[in-house]
């Protein structure tokens, strides 16, 4: 299930974003459907953070307009307002590629900690709420269930108590996840959310923003590495590089868009077509994932190839001779070693 409706919760238009002459984001434009998980992926570098800096309020963009539709009707051009405004009135929430909890502080008092507005709206803005007022005590219960409920989802109730910081890794992201929720977003921001989990660790929160989605009705966009989790829950995908966007649709069509594929090798997208045509004999095989692990071979070989000259050995000659204009080596290589693959949707 997915999709409550076809109308867009956030619209990018050729948006744009530099950092004096570099062109971090270059006339992107994109939708996110309500009710939807949309990923952003793409190789390191590829502008994924800055965009979500740039829905957040923590850059402003040089160019573009980003578009906020509410349930209740409202519009927000997130671009004009200030990050605390696009929290609570537009109602968007995100997470961090690095834990922010207060270590400090029970997994239960991080929770209330997220809807300190809410309690202090209750109170007039005031320290009546210290006196205990009816509204201020009744805003206190309620903030109290709310964590408590979050807690029950993410599997945390029974350490309620216990300090954020000593929890395990995974359980801590899904905190995170939880304090983000617990303020009502209509729009919730996900920056690399798997980043570090095992695979028990993964599935658990695959449930997790599954039943975000199914159950609240909160659409979900998300920066991701890990492809399998990207291909298993994600409605709707978009893959930007240096900046552009260069594919744009559903989980299948972008896993074998051959631009798609060339991104993450670092060779031509023409030859990744040349290879998929190759290989698109009836096999059974999955041609994309034939030609995925032949251009792996080479680049392997490539690799070798230059260590070997580098050591001073002999050449190791490679499987197949290529016409990519940049080897495997000349581009960022940390993300580009993954296939975006992982099972379809």
């Amino acid at each position: 299930m997915s999709g409550q409706s076809m109308d867009p919760i956030l619209k990018v238009e050729h948006l744009s974003m530099k950092f004096g002459g570099l062109v971090a984001i270059n006339d992107l434009s994109l939708e996110a459907r309500r009710g939807d998980i949309t990923a952003i992926i793409g190789p390191n570098g590829a502008g994924k953070t800055t965009v979500f800096n740039c829905i957040t309020g923590f850059y402003k963009p040089t160019g573009g307009m980003l578009t906020l539709s509410r349930q209740n009707g409202e519009k927000y051009l997130l671009e004009r307002l200030p990050d605390y405004l696009i929290t609570h009135k537009a109602r968007v929430a995100r997470t961090f590629q690095n834990i922010r909890l207060f270590s400090g502080l029970t997994a239960l008092e991080n929770l209330l900690v997220a809807q300190h507005n809410m309690l202090m709206k209750s109170s007039g803005y005031t320290i009546l709420g210290l006196l205990g007022l009816p509204g201020y005590k009744r805003a206190s219960v309620e903030a109290t269930e709310k964590a408590r409920y979050w807690l029950e989802k993410i599997n945390l109730i029974d350490r309620a108590d216990d300090p954020a910081g000593d929890l395990p890794y995974g359980a801590q992201r899904r905190l995170e996840i939880a304090r983000a929720m617990c303020t009502d977003p209509e729009l919730l921001c996900l920056d690399e959310p798997a980043a570090g989990l095992n695979p028990r660790e993964s599935a658990e929160l695959n449930k997790l923003l599954l039943d975000i989605r199914d159950e609240t009705g909160t659409s979900i966009l998300l920066i991701e590495h890990d492809m399998a989790v990207v291909m298993e829950i994600s409605d709707h995908v978009v893959v930007l590089e240096y900046g552009t966007k260069i594919s744009d649709g559903k989980p299948e069509m972008v896993r074998n868009d051959p631009k798609v594929i060339a991104a993450y090798l670092g060779v031509e997208d023409e030859e990744i077509a040349e290879l998929i045509d190759e290989v698109a004999a009836p096999t059974g095989a999955d041609p994309a994932d034939i030609a995925v692990a032949r251009l792996a071979k080479e680049a392997v070989a490539e690799i070798a190839k230059e260590q070997a000259v580098t050591k001073g050995e002999p050449k190791v000659k490679p499987a197949r001779k290529t016409t990519a204009a940049k080897p495997v080596s000349a581009r960022k290589t940390s993300a580009r070693a993954k296939k975006p693959s992982g099972g379809s949707k």
